[in-house]
């Protein structure tokens, strides 16, 4: 089967007419020039045969194309890797996922009590001081002793973000941008709630770690140590400075520098205080758990700051109000840009949180001594 020639000189074939044009080519030649085989046609015979046969040209055309060859009777053909010969007809592929950075959020909520509120500043009764109890004699008066109360004040606090997005962006994108906007809004939030909470500031919140709390007890490195430097007595010291009661349900709260220094300490028999996980038994640190709370005071802390607590964290409670507000809108200028006038959308969050670090008196603290 003879190729069809185009204007251009190009055609194209299927493998079995390719091969079929070479049997029936060879077989051609053979029949006009007597030569059963290429390799007995000598240099000037080919010559000859190349001018006078053109079967014979096109057999070995065609050999040179099987063997990379050829490129005067190679098929052209259309390609991905060429735009004019096909590639603008193949769009780049985008994954329909978007890669994410992974962060510890939310630690807070799975550590402390969550409780549902209504919007209001919520009081709760707690303990101060209970009744003590005296021995009398007989005909003696009975001395009066009463429970002191206090209050814990849970005031809500407002957090919010906007982002701002094309019209375009919204329709076009795949993955579903929108969605994606609002996922790491929340956990963009509950970052910043954990920073709130277990850090060492006044606002929004008291936090956990601040330093001029008033713990059940409170262990000092010697003013000459300005630089966290846990060690074994310390550790010990300030698990034994509360009642031993207030343990029930502890947990070693610490960030992962400052636990990184502590696991590696020896007891006085040359043990190591830190036991790690297995199956379902919790990483220890003399006998107790311990959590790697990412957004406590680092290692590098100095000069006064509580680095390292232990108590039950049930103690702390954090208020929560509505859930989590989201509000889409195409209207309304935000920024001092109209989002009607340049086809925006706008995604906001809206959280309102409130946090009390509770009993604090159920709370054991290490810190950091002065320089």
């Amino acid at each position: 089967m003879e190729p069809e020639k185009k204007e251009d000189e190009t055609f194209t074939m299927s493998k079995a007419d390719f091969e079929n044009s070479i049997k029936l080519t060879l077989e051609s030649f053979v029949k006009e020039t007597g030569i059963t085989k290429v390799a007995e046609v000598g240099i000037e015979a080919k010559k000859v045969l190349e001018k006078e046969h053109p079967g014979y040209a096109f057999h070995k055309s065609l050999i040179d194309v099987r063997n990379g060859g050829g490129a005067e009777y190679r098929a052209k053909v259309m390609t991905v890797g060429t735009d004019a010969d096909g590639g603008y007809l193949v769009p780049d592929l985008t994954e329909a996922r978007i890669l994410e950075i992974l962060k510890t959020a939310g630690q807070a909520r799975q550590l402390m009590t969550v409780m549902p509120m209504t919007g209001n500043v919520l009081t709760i009764p707690a303990e101060l001081v209970k009744p003590t109890v005296s021995w009398v004699g007989e005909g003696v008066s009975i001395a009066v002793s009463n429970a002191t109360l206090q209050p814990i004040t849970l005031t809500p606090k407002k957090a919010a973000v906007i982002a701002a997005l094309t019209n375009e962006l919204m329709q076009d994108a795949n993955p579903d941008i929108g969605n994606y906007v609002m996922k790491a809004m929340a956990e963009s939030y509950y970052i910043a709630e954990d920073t709130a909470i277990f850090g060492s500031a006044t606002s929004p919140f008291t936090s956990l770690f601040y330093l001029s709390n008033t713990f059940g007890a409170t262990t000092t490195q010697a003013a000459a140590n300005a630089v966290v430097a846990p060690t074994y007595a310390l550790l010990v010291s300030t698990l034994l400075a509360i009642d031993q009661a207030k343990l029930l349900g502890a947990t070693w709260m610490m960030s992962r520098s400052v636990f990184a220094l502590v696991k590696n300490i020896l007891d006085g028999n040359s043990l190591p205080i830190f036991s790690p996980a297995s199956e379902n038994v919790p990483a220890t640190i003399l006998g107790y758990p311990v959590v790697i709370v990412e957004k406590a005071p680092s290692s590098a802390t100095v000069n006064d700051k509580v680095y390292t607590i232990i108590g039950n964290a049930k103690t702390s409670i954090i208020g929560d109000v509505a859930g989590m507000q989201f509000a889409v809108s195409n209207s309304g200028v935000v920024g001092g840009t109209s989002a009607f006038e340049y086809d925006l959308t706008h995604i906001r969050l809206v959280k309102r949180t409130a946090y009390s670090n509770g009993l604090l008196e159920n709370y054991s603290a290490l810190r950091a001594g002065h320089s």
